[in-house]
């Protein structure tokens, strides 16, 4: 029966759409309710109306446009998590102060403007941000494949023609360097986001999922970057775990990696001497043990609200990246180190939540990737600052100086909230929810 034509009808859709907002689900709207009218005029003609009669009897049944119209704007109007917002908001506030009282004390003296520099990659992170909390995330998920290959293409070439900073390798695009290996695994995630909605774990996928490890893996290795490394690897099992691979799967895979960085440690000594110093530095506290020392003493003077703005020059390398939660705990206290840990894990709790949320799986992806990436950023960054973890150091995300860093996760959280914002207008098949039974 073709009503799409029919004036009554287009106007009755036309009234009902008119009064939801949010204008990108209109037509999955007229869609459906015009499935129900076409149901209810066949009901109507089948039991002896004409086509006009059973069409009017059937947009009295539908109820009156305004109210369905408003009942469906309701429905699926977009959402924002303000919690998960604010709590990003709240740490990305810390890491400023952090960084403004480094440079105010002049522990960097050779990095002019710190502050100033983070100030600006943070309005150019909350600008992309917006920007991704209004796009549709779905559209990724089909240029995934491509999402990796292009990583995996860039990681290589700056492997070759990249320019080293500080022993990290650099993609210079005149004026401005970019760690593009340091958001990399971020970008992964996305891949692996979308190629993991639909993933076959059989013998072949099992091992096309291990070259997607292993070829990111070795191109961190080759370049030394050891957090690269260790994000990818988290993210990577998570997704594989949260994607149906079974269990003997990815422990024979987990497995087999850990055979071979086992063999990578006892190859050389002084790699498990680095491994496992962090257990016991005093025993070498001029050498290998020198770092953990100066942790463990940093945290211990701090005392329970700090020594203030007095922290001691070159006391710790790095305070303003990785050493940045120690040089926190001295300044501000151990209750301001409690509370900082209590807000990251509140942070990592309403991620997960968020994801629960999600019923179209690739945003659910997207999210759990991106919280197994922060959140193991955030607590091993204070695992190692704290003397508590081997000296495989990462960013603290949101914290630690990096306009590459800070606008990476910035990003992340704007794709978070934008999966977030729209769960209620998104199946688990990716297509908008649009039933009126919910009405």
């Amino acid at each position: 029966m073709n009503l799409e034509k029919q004036a009554e009808v287009t106007a009755y859709l036309d009234a009902v759409c008119a009064h939801v907002r949010y204008r990108e689900v209109h037509e999955q709207i007229q869609l459906e309710l015009l499935s129900h009218i076409e149901s209810l005029v066949e009901e109507q003609v089948a039991e002896g109306e004409s086509e006009q009669a059973a069409i009017q009897k059937a947009l009295r049944q539908m109820g009156d446009a305004v109210v369905v119209g408003k009942q469906l704007h309701k429905t699926h109007q977009p959402r924002t998590e303000w919690g998960l917002f604010g709590l990003v908001a709240l740490i990305v506030s810390i890491g400023m102060l952090t960084i403004y009282s480094i440079q105010a004390q002049g522990l960097l003296g050779h990095f002019a403007a710190l502050f100033q520099k983070s100030l600006l990659w943070l309005f150019i992170g909350t600008a992309l941000a917006t920007c991704l909390y209004y796009y549709d995330y779905r559209k990724l998920k089909k240029h995934a494949g491509r999402i990796y290959g292009i990583v995996i293409l860039v990681l290589v070439l700056s492997h070759f023609t990249g320019v080293q900073v500080n022993g990290k390798t650099f993609v210079s695009l005149g004026m401005v360097q970019i760690d593009f290996i340091g958001i990399s695994p971020y970008l992964l995630t996305v891949a692996l986001a979308g190629l993991f909605c639909k993933w076959t774990w059989d013998t072949v996928g099992v091992a096309k999922a291990f070259g997607l490890l292993m070829l990111p893996l070795v191109i961190y290795y080759m370049n030394f970057d050891k957090g690269a490394f260790l994000l990818y690897l988290v993210a990577f099992f998570l997704l594989m775990t949260l994607s149906g691979a079974k269990r003997y799967q990815w422990l024979g895979m987990a497995s087999a990696f850990g055979g071979f960085f086992a063999l990578f440690l006892l190859s050389e000594p002084y790699r498990m001497k680095r491994m496992f110093t962090f257990l016991n530095p005093y025993a070498d506290p001029k050498g290998a043990g020198w770092l953990h020392v100066q942790i463990h003493e940093t945290i211990a003077s701090a005392g329970w609200w700090g020594q203030g703005f007095t922290f001691p020059a070159h006391w710790l390398p790095e305070v303003h990246t990785d050493m940045i939660f120690p040089y926190m705990v001295y300044t501000f206290g151990w209750v301001f180190g409690a509370i900082f840990l209590v807000t990251v894990l509140m942070l990592l709790y309403r991620m997960a939540a968020t994801a629960r949320v999600i019923k179209e799986p690739f945003g659910r992806n997207l999210i759990h990737g991106f919280t197994g990436i922060i959140g193991f950023g955030l607590l091993w960054n204070m695992l190692n600052g704290s003397g508590l973890a081997p000296g495989y150091y990462v960013a603290l995300p949101f914290i630690s100086y990096g306009g590459s860093q800070l606008l990476i996760n910035l990003v992340a959280t704007g794709l978070v909230l934008g999966v977030f914002r729209r769960k209620d207008l998104i199946p688990s098949d990716g297509r908008p929810s649009l039933s009126p039974e919910k009405t």
